[in-house]
């Protein structure tokens, strides 16, 4: 998963509403004290940028 590329919500791939899953494009990497890199997505229908897990989101098309 890298800047650009179209994700769409995927918690620990349970489907809660197939077709209706929040779509969001990463922005860039988040880093907080911890190990884990978030991506900052910015997500389209909220119209705002939130640091995400990367084991909770799906790519569904990679920019180039």
């Amino acid at each position: 998963m890298k800047a650009g590329d179209i994700v769409r919500w995927n918690y620990f791939g349970q489907s809660m509403n197939i077709g209706s899953e929040p779509i969001g494009v990463i922005v860039s990497d988040y880093r907080d004290k911890g190990e884990v890199t978030f991506k900052n997505v910015y997500w389209m229908e909220k119209n705002w940028v939130r640091p995400i897990n990367p084991i909770h989101l799906e790519v569904i098309s990679e920019s180039r």
